[in-house]
C-alpha cells in the first residue's frame, strides 16, 4: 500500500491544551502538616529575598483537576498564592519540523520589550528565560495526552502573582474553566513579518546582481542561488522570524496579521500520556 506523507499546511494538526505545570508561593514557617499536604502535591523548592529565605513554593506538574481543587484548599489555608501558570499546546504535525519552523516565523508575543528571541538547543524562548511573560517551543519526545511521538510542545508561561490575577484567576479553580484559545489570542498573534522580510532582501539582492551584462559561471551560480544563501543567512541570525524583524524599528501599519496553522482548543484536555508511555515501553 502506498503511503502519502502530507506537508503541515495540507492537513489540520491535531492540537491538544493543557496546564502544564503550576506553582503556588506559601510564607515561611509551616508547621508540619502543612508540609506533608504540600509534598504529596510536588515537589517544595526554597524561595529566597535579598539573600533570605522568605519562603516556598510547591510545583504540581500536569494537574488534575482533584489536585487542582485540593491545591485551592490548601491556599485559603496556609495564605498561599498562585506565582506562575504554563498553558502548554501539543501539535501532532505531519511534519513537526515544518511546523516548528512556522511557529518562530509567524509567532509573535504581544507588548514584549526589544530584545533577541533566546535559544537553547531546541528550545526557543520569544523573551529573556525569567521574563514574567514568555512563550516557548521546542520539539518533544512524546506527547503528554495521547502519548503519540513527535510532538512540537508549544508554552505560554505566566509568572507572578499579580500577572496571574490579571487573567481573572483567582485560584486554582478557576484553571478548571480556563479557556487555552483566548489566553493565547490575548497574549500573542500570528504575522507573515519574517517572510515578507526574506523575501525583500532577496529581491534586493537580485537586483543588485542580476543586471549585469558581463558575468562569468561564479557569479552565474551565484545569482541562481541568492534565494537559498539569503534565507540561510537571515535564518542563522534570526532574522526571518517576525518577532526579531518587528524590533528592527517595523512600522505596525507593515505588520499585517495571518491565521495560526492550527485551531487552538477553547477546553483543556487531561489526558495520562505518561503513563500509556510507560505502559508501552
Amino acid at each position: 500500500m502506498l503511503r502519502v506523507r502530507l506537508k503541515s499546511e495540507q492537513i489540520t494538526p491535531q492540537v491538544l491544551a493543557f496546564i502544564d505545570s503550576v506553582e503556588a508561593y506559601f510564607p515561611a514557617w509551616l508547621g508540619q502538616p502543612a508540609y506533608q499536604a504540600l509534598r504529596r502535591l510536588g515537589p517544595l523548592r526554597p524561595c529566597r529575598r535579598n539573600g533570605q529565605w522568605s519562603g516556598q513554593r510547591v510545583v504540581v506538574t500536569r494537574p488534575t483537576w482533584r489536585q487542582l481543587l485540593r491545591l485551592e484548599l490548601l491556599l485559603k489555608t496556609y495564605r498561599g498564592v498562585l506565582s506562575r501558570l504554563d498553558i502548554a499546546l501539543d501539535i501532532q504535525a505531519a511534519n513537526p519540523d515544518q511546523m516548528r519552523q512556522l511557529i518562530l516565523s509567524q509567532l509573535m508575543l504581544k507588548w514584549r520589550r526589544k530584545g533577541v528571541m533566546v535559544s537553547v538547543g531546541d528550545t526557543t524562548y520569544w523573551a529573556r528565560r525569567q521574563s514574567r511573560r514568555n512563550v516557548v517551543v521546542y520539539p518533544a519526545a512524546y506527547n503528554r495526552i495521547t502519548g503519540e511521538l513527535n510532538p512540537i510542545h508549544l508554552e505560554l508561561r505566566l509568572r507572578g502573582a499579580d500577572v496571574i490575577r490579571k487573567e481573572g484567576i483567582r485560584g486554582p479553580k478557576d484553571l478548571l474553566m480556563l479557556n487555552p484559545q483566548a489566553l493565547f489570542a490575548k497574549h500573542t498573534k500570528w504575522s507573515d513579518l519574517g517572510d515578507c522580510y526574506v523575501k525583500k532582501i532577496i529581491r534586493q539582492e537580485t537586483a543588485k546582481h542580476g543586471h549585469r551584462k558581463v558575468r562569468n559561471r561564479l557569479m552565474d551560480s551565484y545569482v541562481t542561488n541568492i534565494p537559498r544563501y539569503i534565507t540561510t543567512i537571515l535564518r542563522n541570525n534570526g532574522l526571518d522570524r517576525s518577532q526579531n524583524v518587528r524590533d528592527l524599528g517595523v512600522k505596525r501599519k507593515l505588520i499585517k496579521v495571518v491565521k495560526p496553522p492550527f485551531v487552538i482548543p477553547t477546553i483543556l484536555s487531561e489526558g495520562r500520556g505518561d503513563q500509556l508511555l510507560g505502559f508501552i515501553t
